[in-house]
């Protein structure tokens, strides 16, 4: 018999549409022109309809779930035949599958408490009347345009199950296989389902806590290359804790989860509305972080009415920011969790854009603080300043262990703090201090970890050797210092911190050298970088890091100083050899996207930084960079998710709230992006009392002090911007924005013209941004456009 088709009706259902196949039918929207409303329709397989019992027994089943009345529940209508072909009809929803909806990095609180306490209520009100469910995953959960959470396929799996292709008495893992692949099922199976035990509830509450996983990290707990290995990592493997692959989480969730993984079903949670009691809690405790429900975090799934495109500058200052894209759309076709409001100061819950300081995360924490170069030669910073860099890096790879970023210690160089201050500012409980003596090929490295309660050292070093023994000496310390603070490190941690990037001391020498340049940001800086980067090519050509250098450097070149081609080709060239050379370095992954982002290829530039996200949950570049990507592409919800997360990652930074607070603009929500933009400038005015000369920081500052009001400040800002770097193109191009909305209209139009002089070429930035509309009916503006053009 052949399958139906769209057009053509089984008893008084209309196909309009197909919307999905597999094992268990095809499924059709279909109108039912008797009530005059649009239901799902699933066709049934072969292999239940051939058997007259196992029919009749599908239908006695099938009604008795139909039986189950629940908000979060699809409900089934009816089971029917008409012409030979049997079929369900149920609730259609329209929206998305939840997985659909889960990003790389997690869902934000607010979206995943919204998800999760329905799904657990309605596996509790089917438990209650000895359904399970025993096919639970996130493609069987819908959520609707509207934000309610429906679940699919109830109690059907084991109907189906039994029914195709089974021989009698087959283990249950006989059916999680199409051919030769995987079904998706089975990475949600619990133990006792893969090894064709008794099943009840219970592993309905395994499947669950898999999926609490996902929706907390963005990725699932047990993974394989193949059914083997993924079945071996669910019967063996205990899975890292949610909150040490992201740190925002509240201690309480984690718990949540892992007992409902626990191996052993009577270790697990009983009841799946112990559950949803204990997530309310969670949800209370986290407070406005999380968001209320349907409010901040409610999750929505609908089409966006296709919006018009956007233009969005936030009185420009954030245009540098944006890597030359203005023109911002939302997609119709885009599934869009609401982005949640800035939380308020103080509340418990994940570092937000502005928030003063790191939020404590429990567990270890230690802030590894510029090494002090004692070498004759002062030119020798960069090399201990590359060594701290090293060990933050080194360090930051273990998931249990809170290290501040590298901006966020540099911050406090040469500042006069006794380590009790440092341990409050950074949030941390101990510190490594250390220094260097570099003389020809002698080393000597002193390094101290210090408790900031009491300034009690708890370990100390010195190191005297040949510089050729520098990525030895690095180990050690590292090695030392977790065994200091009694972090317990997996196997992965253990190879992810002993492996070297060269083995060649001298091009690891000019590769610190570059890095150094690199940070201090600039034309002239990045070109240099990308020439130290080159020079440690040249030495050891199989130095992936490097390579990625030299592909940054040119990446930042072509966004900021010369968007020439060969810039950019340079980028995708370097980018490329570095992943060749080593495909688990996520640094590679960020160099490779952004290349790939510029070049405007977004789908794969966003595959690039979602596999950064997997390999190193704590680099800030991934998230930071997919969120302007995805920002890019008109996805601004999105957008701004991510750069939320990279504000969890590097609160000090000012970049991410700013492009977030444009978003907000963008959205309309002009009283998030307020409260945004105050956090900004309390930002910004931290980090310009130890970097003064930050002309990013000091534009962006004067954007949002004249988008709150502060007009007067914002302007002395802009001139304060233009005399640290009177000839930036970027910086003359921001304050030029602000101007041209403040009555400046000639002192606007003399700094972009002065812009163009430097290199600013970025035609779609000038064409379509609205803070230049009140230049546009002017000469000499019309006259820049037209030499643009040229």
């Amino acid at each position: 018999m052949t399958n139906p088709k769209p057009g053509q009706s089984l008893s008084h259902y209309r196909l309009v549409e197909e919307i999905g196949q597999g094992g268990m039918g095809i499924v059709f929207k279909a109108l039912d022109e008797r009530l005059g409303r649009h239901v799902a329709l699933k066709t049934l397989p072969h292999g239940v309809t051939d058997d007259p019992e196992r029919l009749r027994r599908f239908q006695r089943e099938a009604r008795a779930i139909a039986a189950l009345n629940h908000p979060n529940i699809v409900t089934i209508h009816s089971v029917e035949e008409s012409e030979g072909i049997h079929f369900l009809t149920m609730e259609l929803v329209e929206g998305k599958t939840l997985d659909a909806l889960i990003p790389p990095g997690g869902m934000a609180l607010g979206a995943l408490f919204d998800a999760a306490v329905p799904l657990a209520e309605a596996l509790g009100a089917a438990h209650e009347r000895g359904i399970v469910h025993r096919d639970l995953k996130p493609a069987n959960v819908m959520v609707a345009q509207d934000g309610r959470v429906k679940v699919l396929d109830f109690g059907l799996a084991k109907l189906w199950k039994e029914d195709v292709g089974a021989e009698p008495g087959a283990a249950p893992t006989r059916t999680v296989t199409r051919g030769s692949g995987i079904a998706g099922t089975l990475p949600y199976m619990s133990p006792e389902q893969l090894q064709g035990r008794e099943v009840d509830h219970r592993a309905d509450i395994f499947s669950l806590g898999v999926i609490l996983y996902q929706m907390a990290t963005g990725v699932r707990p047990f993974k394989g290359d193949s059914a083997a290995e993924i079945t071996s990592s669910i019967l063996r493997d205990t899975p890292a804790p949610v909150i040490e692959l992201r740190r925002d989480l509240p201690d309480l969730l984690g718990r949540i989860v892992r007992r409902c993984l626990e191996k052993d079903p009577k270790r697990r949670y009983q009841s799946a509305l112990d559950i949803r009691n204990e997530l309310e809690e969670v949800r209370g405790e986290a407070g406005e972080a999380a968001g209320p429900p349907g409010q901040g975090g409610a999750i929505v799934a609908g089409r966006s009415g296709g919006r018009p495109w956007l233009v969005v500058a936030g009185a420009g200052a954030v245009l540098a920011m944006a890597a030359a894209f203005i023109a911002l759309r939302t997609s119709d076709r885009e599934a869009r969790p609401t982005l949640p409001p800035p939380p308020v100061p103080g509340t418990s819950g994940p570092v937000v854009p502005g928030q003063e300081s790191a939020r404590p995360a429990a567990g270890a924490s230690i802030a590894i603080l510029p090494f002090v170069n004692m070498s004759d030669d002062k030119e020798n910073d960069y090399f201990s300043d590359g060594i701290t860099e090293e060990l933050i890096n080194a360090l930051a790879k273990v998931q249990g262990l809170k290290v501040p970023a590298r901006t966020s210690v540099f911050a406090l160089k040469g500042k006069p703090m006794s380590v009790q201050e440092i341990g409050r500012t950074l949030g941390v409980d101990t510190v490594l201090e250390g220094s260097v003596r570099k003389s020809g090929e002698t080393l000597r490295i002193t390094a101290q970890l210090i408790n900031t309660a009491d300034g009690y050292h708890l370990w100390s070093e010195s190191y005297d050797r040949k510089t050729k023994d520098v990525f030895a000496i690095q180990d050690e310390i590292t090695q030392n210092l977790v065994r200091a603070l009694r972090v317990t490190l997996d196997p992965e941690e253990r190879r992810a911190i002993q492996k070297t990037p060269t083995s060649d001391p001298q091009a690891f020498d000019y590769y610190l050298r570059g890095l150094k340049v690199f940070h201090l940001a600039g034309r002239r800086n990045w070109e240099s970088a990308r020439q130290m980067f080159s020079r440690a090519i040249e030495i050891d050509p199989k130095y992936a890091l490097a390579h990625a250098g030299v592909a940054d450097a040119s990446s930042f070149l072509y966004m900021y100083a010369d968007p020439a081609e060969p810039n950019l080709q340079q980028a995708r060239n370097a980018s490329a050899r570095a992943l060749a050379l080593a495909p688990d370095l996520a640094e590679a992954h960020v160099s490779r996207g952004a290349a790939l982002m510029l070049s405007k290829e977004y789908a794969e530039a966003d595959r690039e930084f979602e596999t950064a996200m997997r390999l190193d949950p704590k680099l800030f570049e991934a998230p930071y960079f997919y969120a302007r990507s995805l920002w890019a592409q008109g996805k601004l919800e999105r957008a701004g998710e991510f750069f939320r997360q990279a504000s969890v990652l590097r609160p000090e930074d000012y970049q991410s709230p700013a492009l977030l607070a444009v978003i907000y603009r963008g959205l309309g929500r002009a009283a998030d992006a307020r409260v945004t933009e105050e956090r900004v400038v309390a930002i910004v005015r931290r980090h310009l009392e130890s970097d003064p000369d930050d002309v990013r920081a000091i534009y962006l500052g004067a954007g949002a002090l004249v988008e709150t009001g502060r007009e007067d400040e914002g302007l002395k800002w802009c001139e304060r911007a233009l005399a640290v770097d009177p000839n930036d193109a970027s910086t003359l191009y921001n304050v030029a924005c602000i101007y041209a909305g403040h009555k400046r209209r000639d002192q606007a139009l003399t700094l972009l013209e002065k812009a163009l002089d430097n290199g600013f070429a970025q035609i779609d930035w000038i064409e379509h941004d609205s803070d230049l509309d009140p230049l546009r009916d002017q000469p000499r503006f019309k006259a820049l456009l037209k030499r643009l053009k040229k």
